[in-house]
């Protein structure tokens, strides 16, 4: 039980800070548009990186393992958010949008600190670890979906433009 009501504490960290930065881009009407889209998404991304780099490579596992209904559940929520958060990014530049993955990353790993529910596996100096996860990995996260999202819809982001 304990699992699931950390899980929902950082889902609600996370939809909370989508908002917040809906509010702050003065966004409100793009939150409807993209979360629907968005959740689509993170179940087709968030599956097949957690299969790839969870499970196979093991660089995270899940306090709930890898079972396959959290598995299915996490892709729809935590990387569906992630897809919509990123998604109202789309105009950034790429050194704006790799300030806003540092700070997703840096509320997300907050938020996993109190309320545990994945763990990193790369490497044994926590330090370095999180270090790499904020100032790289959640940019390239992002930027996979920025990606999947530009495949996805007619959003184009500025960063990704080859002009």
């Amino acid at each position: 039980m304990e699992h699931w009501l950390n899980f929902t504490a950082v889902i609600a960290t996370q939809f909370l800070l989508f908002i917040a930065i809906a509010f702050l881009q003065n966004k409100r009407g793009a939150i409807h548009p993209v979360i629907l889209p968005s959740l689509l998404i993170g179940l087709v991304f968030g599956v097949a990186f957690d299969i790839v780099f969870g499970w196979y490579l093991g660089i995270f596992a899940y306090t709930f393992g890898f079972d396959y209904l959290f598995i299915i559940v996490n892709g729809i929520l935590s990387y569906g958010i992630m897809a919509a958060t990123v998604w109202l990014c789309s105009e950034y530049s790429f050194f704006k949008f790799y300030l806003m993955s540092i700070c997703i990353g840096v509320v997300y790993e907050a938020t996993n600190y109190f309320f545990p529910v994945w763990s990193w596996h790369f490497n044994e100096n926590v330090f370095i670890e999180q270090f790499v996860l904020i100032f790289a990995a959640y940019c390239g996260l992002a930027a996979l979906l920025a990606g999947m999202i530009q495949i996805a819809s007619r959003t184009r982001f500025k960063f990704l433009a080859l002009k």
